[in-house]
């Protein structure tokens, strides 16, 4: 009844705001219309990446509605599945990391723009009239919603970091929300390799709170996965 057969690899994600429930264990159950086939080709840790990724990016961009040809800045882009995401949609990207990251965003199709004290001026340089919409990964909030033209659209991830409107621009708040067919999607195009996956470091499980240090530490190029393999966990 499920369209899914027994043992088949099925990623997904818990809201967890309204389930309570954790993945961070051996067995989980969660609805059959979160979940989505996984992407042929690709290592299970790296397409348990994706669901967080895929519904972040995906409902950050409908609440943008931006068009074909329109220019978004993305700040904390080094994870680059938003990066992707835009531009796979036909939008023009700025992406704003560190300095490091810059190859592999130009590489994206990106414009790079390194993070600094003052994000909005330092992504109206690359955009002098500002940008149509901005992505807020990186939860700068106020200090970087000057780089959006008047009447554009701001979204933010964390509901702390949402800041008030000005100039007409239209701010938003993506939190995003478990969808089977979304994700189905999004893997489709991870298969295809038009989107790909980034993983910065595995865990076995009982390492969780080396996982969880270095994911409080910040700056993270791709997600922290727990494995139940030791060996995959000590790469």
């Amino acid at each position: 009844m499920s369209g899914f057969d027994i043992g088949q690899a099925v990623p997904a994600m818990s809201n967890w705001p309204e389930t309570k429930i954790g993945t961070q264990a051996e067995f989980v159950v969660l609805p059959a219309a979160s979940l989505a086939p996984a992407p042929a080709g690709v290592a299970s840790a790296a397409a348990a990446t994706l669901p967080l990724n895929a519904h972040t990016a995906a409902q950050s961009l409908r609440i943008l509605g931006l068009k074909v040809g329109d220019r978004i800045a993305v700040t904390g882009a080094a994870g680059g599945f938003a990066v992707q995401s835009a531009r796979h949609q036909g939008l023009g990207v700025v992406g704003v990391a560190a300095p490091e990251d810059e190859s592999y965003l130009t590489d994206l199709g990106a414009t790079f723009v390194a993070r600094s004290d003052r994000p909005a001026d330092a992504v109206r340089e690359a955009v002098p009239g500002g940008v149509d919409g901005l992505l807020d990964a990186a939860s700068l909030g106020s200090s970087v919603i000057g780089a959006v033209r008047d009447g554009g659209s701001f979204v933010a991830v964390r509901p702390p970091n949402t800041p008030p409107s000005e100039r007409g621009i239209k701010v938003g708040l993506a939190q995003a929300r478990a969808d089977g067919a979304e994700l189905a999607v999004m893997a489709g195009l991870v298969e295809s390799g038009r989107l790909r996956l980034r993983v910065t470091r595995t865990f076995p499980f009982e390492r969780v709170a080396e996982a969880h240090t270095m994911l409080a530490k910040g700056g993270l190029r791709g997600g922290i996965m727990l494995v139940a393999d030791q060996e995959e966990g000590n790469r």
